[in-house]
């Protein structure tokens, strides 16, 4: 096995393909990002949320929307993209929707979870089409 030490970040513009394992040994930060709800809702046009941790801080109305990545599946059939956690810091109730085709939990393809304004979700893909939530 071959080592390759970091003493400062990694930063990347785009993929970082390792081939093998990747072991850290101190703090991993997650990648987050501030995002403003889709006004008006929907799937179409919901905003598209990128990072590990998304900070949902504006919900002008209930019912605006953002939405999950469409699930990254690796070149490894049984690996799936990364979980995505959602916050609505927004004063009203944010819709998040799967990818086009997507379901989250039982809700049905192209169906949105609905987060309570102050309300904390994690999202985890299990395959190409499938999103389970967890408090």
């Amino acid at each position: 096995m071959t080592t390759y030490w970091a003493d400062t970040a990694i930063t990347t513009s785009g993929d970082l393909d390792v081939g093998g394992r990747v072991l850290f040994y101190g703090h991993m930060w997650p990648s987050c990002r501030d995002y403003t709800a889709f006004g008006g809702g929907g799937q179409a046009n919901a905003t598209q949320l990128d990072r590990m941790v998304c900070w949902v801080t504006t919900v002008a109305a209930p019912a605006d929307s953002v939405k999950l990545y469409a699930v990254p599946i690796h070149s490894n059939p049984g690996i799936c993209g990364p979980r995505t956690i959602v916050i609505n810091l927004g004063a009203n109730a944010c819709d998040i929707y799967p990818g086009a085709g997507c379901q989250i939990d039982a809700l049905g393809a192209n169906n949105p979870y609905s987060l309570a304004a102050g309300g904390k979700r994690e999202f985890w893909p299990s395959s190409a089409t499938q999103w389970y939530s967890f408090a």
